[in-house]
Order: C-alpha cells, then structure tokens, then sequence
C-alpha cells in the first residue's frame, strides 16, 4: 500500500479523518487499564504486543499517535520510534514511552516516558490533551483529508507544525530540507506543498522552482519569518510561490489559506 492510500484510508465513509491510538505492551492488562483511561477521548485503539506487529499496524492505519512499552520482546520501543523517525510520513506520529523502570530509558530525543504505575492513565490524558487531543477543536477539521508536504529544517517547529496539522484533519508528510521535499513532492502527489525558505542542502526558494520546473501544479506556500511586502512580492512574483506565511502564525494562516483557496482541491492531484 502506498502512501497515498494510507492517507485515503484514514478516512470514514463519511470522508471525516478519524483518530486512532497505537499501544505496543505484551500485557493486556496494561492495555484494557489504558482504554478505559482514554476512551473518553474518542479515539479508535488498536493495540500490537512487538515491534514488528506495530509496524505492520502503522503501515495500515497511519495512528494518529503511537504510545510503545520499553520492555518488548524482540526489538525495543527505541527501535520503533527509529522507524517512525526514517519515514517523512511516519516522523509526523508523536510517540512516547512507558517502562516500569524509566529511569533505565536511553533515548536519542525528547520522547516523554510514563512510569508503569496507578498514575499511568492520568499521565497518558495529560499527554494526549498536550497535544490537542479532546479538545473543542479536535472536532473542527478545516484541513480534512488535505495531504500536505511541509519541509522545515528545525525539528521542534516540525514537531509542533505536524502535531496541530493533523488535529486539523491533514495528512501530514515531514522533509528535513529542501531536497528530501523534493524527492517526496515529486514522487507522491500533494495537495499543498510548504516549504521553509531557509533550509540546508536546498533552500526553500530553489525546491519551488524545482516543482515549478518538473510542472507541478499544486499551491505551494513559503513559510518565513519575514513576510514584509518586498519579500513577498519576490517569492510569489519572481519565485513562484501562491502565498507567503509568517512562522508566527503557521498553523492559522495555513488553516485560512486553505480555506480562501483550496477548497474542492483535495485529491486533484492524484
């Protein structure tokens, strides 16, 4: 299944994006006690006891959020939030850890680690309403469906951008620089490309007139911290770019964009 039947897929029949929560623990005590913690939350559940059967599930149902037990057997939960980090569609799922002893817990980013304790369903909440989860606007989904491509070098802005754009309802694919936007904007088609001016490898500018040049045709957004007239005026009239959004205000000036421009575009460009 390729990534854009995933992203398909994700939606009901009603074509709404639902949400849905992975938990990787061999213990289905540990599990049922987790469901019954959020299931006031509305997400749909799906549970996996190894890191192979996890990915399996993430290759079919693309969770919304993904919560893996240090002790598995087999691979460890490090080697799960790897996998998620090496694909651009799948770095986009927060993720977080549990362990009876997380003070043993060695990871290489910021991953929250939760004790295995009465606490566990409470500290799982706060979590997931961290992230915007049962929330009032969880059920506002202006950008449902939308498969959007967003490129930023920083990781904490991609983090926070991909977490408060899927709660909007995109499908959410993330690129490091501007050529890894390019190899995924030219591979998969998207609905809305972002792109952040300055970035390594290949800047913002050069990967639309890259996308421009191989006639791809969907809008594509300049994401910056300067969005005075003069600079706009160059990214759109002289670059190519639709519009020009200021970092201060991405998710909500995406969120506008979409709905002043992009409404009746989603899938064209399959």
């Amino acid at each position: 299944m390729d990534s854009s039947e995933q992203r398909r897929d994700r939606s009901g029949g009603d074509g709404r994006t639902t949400y849905t929560m992975l938990v990787v623990e061999p213990s289905a005590m540990v599990c049922r006690g987790i469901k019954r913690s959020v299931d006031p939350l509305g997400l749909d559940y799906k549970v996996a006891d190894t890191v192979p059967a996890a990915l399996a599930l993430v290759e079919q149902s693309l969770p919304s959020v993904v919560l893996a037990s240090h002790e598995l057997n087999g691979f460890s939960a490090s080697s799960l939030f790897a996998a998620l980090r090496d694909s651009p569609v799948h770095r986009s799922i927060p993720h977080a850890m549990m362990s009876g002893s997380p003070e043993d817990c060695r990871v290489e980013e910021d991953i929250p680690v939760f004790r295995k304790s009465p606490s566990l369903g409470d500290d799982v909440i706060l979590w997931l309403r961290s992230l915007g989860f049962g929330r009032a606007s969880v059920e506002q989904k202006p950008l449902d469906g939308v498969r959007l491509l967003v490129a930023e070098d920083t990781a904490c802005m991609r983090k926070l951008m991909s977490h408060k754009l899927r709660l909007r309802g995109a499908a959410v694919s993330l690129a490091e620089d501007g050529l890894e936007a390019g190899v995924l904007g030219l591979r998969d088609p998207f609905d809305l490309i972002v792109l952040d001016i300055e970035m390594p490898r290949l800047d913002g500018r050069d990967a639309c007139r890259m996308f421009r040049d191989a006639g791809i045709t969907a809008p594509i957004v300049a994401l910056t911290a300067h969005d005075d007239p003069e600079t706009v005026s160059a990214l759109t009239d002289q670059i190519g770019f639709d519009a020009v959004i200021s970092k201060g205000d991405a998710i909500g000036g995406l969120v506008a964009y979409w709905e002043s421009n992009g409404s009746g575009r989603v899938g064209a460009a399959a």
